[in-house]
């Protein structure tokens, strides 16, 4: 595991997922959507680079910034629900979950897939776990793959 020079082999129930823990897509077994995905970003957060080069390795080192603090504990920051994107992760605090939103509902996560959906008024303050710097790479349109489970609650309404 996590062998240098390599990919980093962690995986994740889906993409939103992954993103909430401040990953992106594989460069190796999904190439077009890390490209996007790269694309994507540099487009929304390329000041964030600083001069730098526009490099995946530029990219990680700042998405790590965004999700780990010094402590070592995950960065966490707050927004309205009608400021966010879809495919955004969040905590409701009261309600003690993380949740994907999704086409204005959000749908509480388990490490087996997405179990209840439910709507919050969209002016709830809620806590972001998808880092800044992704979260306005969905904003720009990037659709990350999400586990099928929240098919049939979307279709439940």
């Amino acid at each position: 595991m996590m062998a240098p020079s390599s990919y980093t082999e962690l995986f994740f129930l889906d993409e939103a997922t992954a993103f909430a823990a401040g990953h992106r897509p594989c460069g190796e077994c999904r190439s077009a959507d890390s490209k996007r995905f790269k694309r994507l970003w540099l487009e929304a957060n390329g000041r964030l680079l600083r001069g730098e080069p526009e490099t995946m390795s530029n990219l990680d080192t700042i998405l790590h910034s965004e999700r780990v603090g010094r402590d070592g504990t995950q960065k966490r920051w707050e927004a309205r629900l009608c400021e966010l994107p879809d495919g955004t992760m969040v905590l409701v605090d009261d309600l003690r979950a993380a949740f994907l939103l999704l086409q204005g509902h959000l749908y509480r996560w388990s490490s087996a897939g997405y179990v209840e959906g439910r709507t919050l008024p969209s002016r709830r303050v809620v806590t972001v776990l998808t880092p800044p710097s992704v979260t306005r790479v969905l904003a720009a349109g990037f659709r990350p793959v999400v586990h099928s489970t929240v098919d049939s609650l979307v279709a439940a309404g």
